[in-house]
């Protein structure tokens, strides 16, 4: 399959691709839009039985696929940026979440570009080698035969509703660690506007190349398995609703999206538009996790009558809880009692901010560490606690996030 034969065996009876600036050219001359035969349109078994002109091949012209050599070149340069992040640590949860992996609650909490940024992501050397020679083998025949507006306005469209798709079956799931990162979103909805090409163009292709391109689709399947397959046994957990979410996009917008062989329908300028703007759309999306990974703003958690500034990767989820996502694995709380201090053996007192602290620490039965800051107020207390339940977070950073707390914890 190449990039001038999108299904595989289209221009099998074809003659050479015409010549001229326009991506996709017919070999035959095309139906018109009252032609009862039109290639959006199954023939009926009597204009079957006759020869028409327009089943003896499809051909597009190659002329280039720059947005698949595009996508590639900015997938491999925000790689190298995350690994640089974390420090060559190619699954670095931290850098991940920072440049924009999807999280539903940080998506809650304002962070709404997730829902694009996180395709240009990737955990690990073997999830990003995977999904690049996927994307590489699908963008080209479908920019060959959509154009490259068409075909990047469709991947783009597949990774916004792959993203949405995710989001909402980890609320399903009420799982408010789940961190989702991969371009394979958006190459399923590639996948997809691989079938609708097909069934759009089916009518007009020789049994032989009918057959070329269903072995060509299954070929793709296959593809998708051994990706599947290989990223499980790299300790990769898929995200298959951000699959479907692609996928179902794909064939949506590979049935509306306007190709040069076949009759412009009324439908194409208005889907051509919708793919314009979800380019866009992505674009802004990924410009803003930029934006604040370079500057990552704190957070605000609110408690029983307090309010405290949360560290940027500890993200507000209900009652007076904020989560870390994904490998992080952190949960701050902060409550005000109306009990007053009371000192265990083995804590410490701290100055921070314009209070004085006691701090204690103590182990769950899972092996989780528990961080206790406890500071006077008035007849009652003030208590934080962090949890950790990570390497990641035991290395400095819930200290560091219980002491930004006390620093900046308030009276409501």
């Amino acid at each position: 399959m190449s990039p001038a034969d999108p299904l595989g065996g289209l221009g099998s009876q074809g003659g050479p691709a015409a010549s001229g600036d326009h991506p996709p050219v017919e070999s035959a001359s095309p139906s018109s839009p009252s032609d009862p035969s039109s290639p959006d349109e199954p023939a009926t078994s009597s204009q079957r039985a006759q020869p028409h002109p327009a089943r003896v091949g499809v051909t597009f012209q190659a002329h280039g696929t720059p947005t698949a050599f595009a996508l590639l070149f900015v997938l491999g340069a925000f790689f190298i940026a995350q690994c640089a992040l974390g420090n060559w640590d190619t699954q670095d949860p931290l850098a991940i979440f920072r440049m924009g992996a999807l999280h539903w609650v940080a998506v809650l909490d304002g962070d709404i570009f997730r829902l694009g940024s996180y395709s240009f992501l990737h955990v690990g050397v073997a999830h990003f080698l995977l999904n690049a020679w996927a994307l590489w083998i699908l963008m080209r025949p479908i920019e060959a035969a959509f154009g490259s507006v068409g075909a990047l306005g469709i991947y783009a469209a597949a990774v916004l509703m792959g993203g949405g798709a995710s989001m909402a079956w980890a609320i399903h799931e009420k799982n408010p660690f789940m961190l989702a990162a991969g371009a394979s979103g958006g190459i399923f909805g590639l996948f997809g506007a691989q079938i609708s090409l097909w069934l759009r163009l089916r009518t007009r292709l020789p049994p032989e190349a009918s057959k070329a391109a269903i072995r060509g689709l299954l070929l793709n399947l296959g593809l998708h398995v051994v990706i599947s397959w290989q990223a499980a046994a790299n300790g990769i957990s898929l995200d298959n609703s951000a699959h479907i979410g692609g996928i179902c996009a794909g064939v949506l917008f590979g049935l509306l999206a306007p190709i040069g062989v076949l009759p412009r329908r009324f439908w194409s300028r208005p889907a051509q538009i919708l793919l314009v703007l979800s380019t866009f759309t992505l674009a802004s999306m990924e410009g803003a996790a930029l934006a604040r990974a370079v500057h990552p703003r704190p957070r605000f958690l609110q408690g029983d009558g307090v309010v405290a500034e949360a560290p940027w990767m500890l993200v507000p989820a209900v009652g007076g809880v904020a989560v870390s996502p994904g490998g992080i694995a952190m949960e701050a709380r902060i409550k005000r009692l109306s009990e007053p201090l009371a000192l265990d053996a083995g804590s410490e007192a701290l100055r921070i901010g314009d209070r004085t602290w006691v701090r204690a620490t103590s182990e769950t039965e899972q092996g989780e560490t528990i961080l206790t800051l406890t500071a006077q107020e008035g007849q009652g207390t003030l208590r934080i606690e962090v949890l950790c339940a990570s390497e990641v977070c035991r290395g400095g950073l819930a200290a560091d996030a219980s002491m930004q707390l006390a620093r900046t914890i308030r009276l409501e």
